[in-house]
């Protein structure tokens, strides 16, 4: 994972995470990670997934 950047795609969080695209899409949805959208793209805070793992 590449922490010297403020965002991550879907794709790259779930090979971080060991969950699958949708499943971070869900996360997202129910806003147990923060992100936003630009465009039609998401892309999730490092922040978030930091605090995620803090969490667990």
């Amino acid at each position: 994972m590449r922490l010297d950047t403020l965002f991550l795609t879907p794709k790259e969080v779930a090979e971080h995470l060991g969950i699958s695209v949708k499943h971070v899409y869900y996360l997202l949805y129910m806003g147990r990670i923060e992100g936003c959208k630009i465009r039609k793209l998401w892309r999730v805070f490092v922040s978030s997934i930091q605090e995620l793992h803090a969490a667990a």
